[in-house]
This record gives C-alpha cells, sequence and structure tokens, in this order.
C-alpha cells in the first residue's frame, strides 16, 4: 500500500513521480486515476421549486441539457461545532455515488465555500475510503441526494439540480488556475444574467451548509 501524505492532497503541486498516480491517498486496487487539482468557482441560483421553469429559462437561451444523473453526495470533515465555521486551510472531503460508480473528492474553500481548489479521483472500494477518513480523523456530517442535469457553453459547465429536501437550482461553474478568480467569478454572474436567471436569487452556500441548516432548524 502506498500513503501520500496530506499535506500534498491540496495547495500544492505534486512532485512529477506522483503526479499520474496519486491524489490525496493511493492504496493500490482503491483508486483508478480520474483527474488531480483544480480550482472550481461557481455561481448558485435558488429557482423555487419548479424544475419546468428552470428548463424553459435555460431552453429560451438555447442550452441543451443532458440526461438525469442521481447523485448521492457524503460530506466529511475533521472537527465538530457548527458545521459552517471552518478555519483557514480546512479540507473537506466527500464521496459520491453516481451510477453506480463513487467518486471521491478533497476540497478547500478558498475565498468562500464556492471557490474550492479540489482533487478528485474514481474509487472502487468506498468502504476502504471510509475507514481511511476515520483513521484520519474525519467524521461524517451530511449526505445530499440531488438529481443533476448538465451542459456545456464554451468553458462554463451549467448544472441543473433538484436536490431532495432542499429547492431547485442552477449552477454556473468554471475551471481556473486561481490567477484572478475574482475577475472568474464576475464574468460568471455575468453570464448567469445572460442565461436569464435572476441573481438576486443567488444562493451563497453550498448544498451540505443549506442541508445541514435545514437539519439543525437554522434558518
Amino acid at each position: 500500500m502506498h500513503i501520500l501524505p496530506i499535506r500534498w492532497s491540496v495547495g500544492k503541486r505534486l512532485p512529477r513521480r506522483y503526479a499520474k498516480r496519486f491524489c490525496v491517498f493511493a492504496p493500490e486496487n482503491i483508486f483508478s486515476y480520474n483527474r488531480c487539482m483544480n480550482r472550481e468557482i461557481e455561481v448558485k441560483i435558488s429557482i423555487g421549486d419548479s424544475i419546468e421553469k428552470a428548463i424553459e429559462i435555460l431552453s429560451e437561451k438555447g442550452i441543451v441539457l443532458g440526461g438525469r444523473v442521481i447523485q448521492e453526495d457524503t460530506v466529511f470533515c475533521n472537527y465538530h461545532g457548527d458545521y459552517r465555521v471552518y478555519e483557514p486551510g480546512t479540507i473537506y472531503m466527500r464521496l459520491r455515488k453516481q451510477n453506480g460508480e463513487y467518486i471521491f473528492t478533497a476540497k478547500q474553500p478558498q475565498t468562500t465555500n464556492l471557490d474550492c481548489i479540489e482533487y478528485e479521483t474514481k474509487v472502487e472500494n468506498p468502504e476502504a475510503i471510509r475507514g481511511i477518513l476515520e483513521l484520519s480523523g474525519y467524521h461524517e456530517v451530511i449526505t445530499i441526494k440531488k438529481e443533476r442535469r448538465k451542459a456545456k457553453h464554451n468553458s462554463y459547465e451549467i448544472c441543473l439540480d433538484n436536490v431532495e429536501g432542499l429547492d431547485v437550482f442552477v449552477e454556473v461553474e468554471a475551471i481556473t488556475d486561481g490567477v484572478d478568480s475574482e475577475k472568474t467569478l464576475e464574468e460568471l454572474y455575468v453570464f448567469a444574467q445572460t442565461l436569464g436567471l435572476d441573481i438576486k436569487e443567488r444562493v451563497m452556500d453550498g448544498y451540505d451548509v443549506l442541508m445541514w441548516e435545514k437539519e439543525n432548524g437554522i434558518s
């Protein structure tokens, strides 16, 4: 078994000898390589509870959505108390079940929790990942289930999400090198408006925080 130290998991470039073999941890026969570090910045807009309305808004702008995908995301953290309050440099882990496959992601918030450095890889043995996380001091916080449809427009990814227990949302995402994240965010807002989305309905937190607040009676 090969274990890559967690200090290499986010925010630093992997040594060349590891670049194609590791993302966060790399036990043999558990990971199949997918992708390493990206900085993902997104704008999230609430559409209420009408998925038909969201599809209509997007289709009017020529956005063709792909087929439905069911995702079940379990999020882990390594601290207790108010989930919304975290120290700079905190790393969250996510185990996603999608179409019978599992994807493991490490995320480190930057300016907000919608601006994250990410590592991601497919997983063959999700129970081994859970064991590694527990051994590393992580615990399960929340599980989010959603139906997602995606589209691409130039360099942006558009996601239409129907989140169980919450609402319908449209996310507009960009992958960046992080050189000018504020400029990227401004461009995302402008693009979202060209799609006919109401920026006043933007949501500043991830689904994990929104669901945690709901389950804990926090509005």
